[in-house]
């Protein structure tokens, strides 16, 4: 073996073992944002004015459960959307059974209609992760810059499941606590999530409309 191919060689696994650090390193540290669950029972709720005095049905909610949780890319999107997701506190001790939302509304500061609530299936379509999976693979060419190249796909591949196993967490917490739609009892104290067209730390005022549904 000539000074020349021990050479090539040694040089050959010096850039193999390379790649292999750098996609053990992707899979530690991927871009793609895991989920961490915000948990809304365990929330720090904001009791509104309204729900200090003797109420049938008290309100409390609280903006920026996202953020608070961990999952800052979901986060951004509630502010390009314009959108909140809210951790929202309802006590029923009224005598009938109450529709979330149909016999209630929820308004502004400045009052007026009342302010749109989303279907769970609309903030998840607007506040997921999907920088990854729009990603096209790249390129890969014959001869320099293969290894690259495939490096770059399998950290591209790496960031996709991180993405979409974040999203998946996403979509079965808003399955277990989305409260649109949900019957409250009387007696009863419901914690949740809920969606709503406005901007984070809108000032909100919770109530019951005078035809609420009666069991």
């Amino acid at each position: 073996m000539t000074p020349n191919t021990h050479l090539e060689m040694r040089n050959h696994y010096l850039r193999n073992f390379g790649y292999f650090c750098i996609l053990i390193t992707l899979c530690c540290a991927s871009c793609a944002a895991r989920y961490h669950p915000i948990q809304p029972e365990t929330v720090a709720f904001i009791t509104l004015p309204d729900s200090l005095a003797k109420q049938e049905v008290t309100f409390a909610y609280r903006y920026h459960v996202l953020k608070d949780a961990g999952n800052r890319k979901y986060a951004k999107k509630e502010k390009r959307h314009g959108i909140s997701l809210l951790a929202l506190r309802i006590v029923n001790d009224r005598p009938d059974t109450l529709l979330f939302p149909e016999d209630f509304y929820v308004l502004g500061p400045n009052g007026g209609d009342s302010l749109n609530i989303l279907w769970a299936d609309m903030v998840y379509d607007r506040l997921l992760q999907d920088k990854y999976q729009k990603k096209g693979n790249y390129e890969v060419p014959l001869g320099r810059g293969f290894g690259d190249a495939m490096i770059n796909n399998m950290g591209l591949s790496v960031k996709r499941s991180t993405e979409k196993k974040a999203n998946e967490l996403f979509s079965q917490e808003l399955d277990d606590f989305y409260l649109v739609p949900c019957y409250i009892a009387p007696g009863v104290s419901m914690v949740g999530l809920v969606g709503i067209n406005v901007e984070r730390d809108t000032y909100l005022r919770f109530g019951v409309k005078e035809n609420g549904h009666n069991d």
